[in-house]
């Protein structure tokens, strides 16, 4: 399985930004307006454009992170990794190995967010189950 990280660059502008925001600010504390000014749009209503709904927005990250955590475990030999060094220097090894340079950013911060929301959030909390 390959994956191909090319999606409608505002899209991914609006992923990355609410990606980095939902992990410093939580994702019930980030607005659409704030949201808005951090993927570079002037009228917040253009989000809506992309994403129904900011619960779409979480939803299309959990996707994308699933996704990815299927071609990283089958096709990376994550597992390998961290058979031969279960350590947290083989942790390390394993995220290096793990995530691609251009998206490392994007998905160390969805993994922030579905580790602050698995608490609190209905689907974040249906996601990890």
């Amino acid at each position: 399985m390959s994956l191909n990280f090319q999606v409608n660059v505002p899209k991914q502008r609006i992923l990355d930004s609410a990606a980095r925001l939902f992990s410093e600010k939580g994702f019930t504390e980030t607005s659409i307006r704030e949201l808005a000014k951090a993927a570079g749009f002037k009228n917040p209503a253009s989000i809506y454009h992309h994403f129904p709904t900011k619960n779409a927005i979480l939803e299309h990250m959990l996707e994308d992170y699933s996704i990815f955590n299927i071609d990283v475990f089958e096709n990376r030999g994550v597992y390998a990794i961290l058979k031969k060094n279960p350590s947290a220097e083989g942790m390390l090894t394993c995220l290096q190995t793990a995530f691609p340079q251009d998206r490392a950013e994007y998905y160390v911060n969805v993994l922030c967010v579905l580790m602050q929301e698995q608490l609190r959030n209905p689907l974040v909390r249906v996601f990890m189950s």
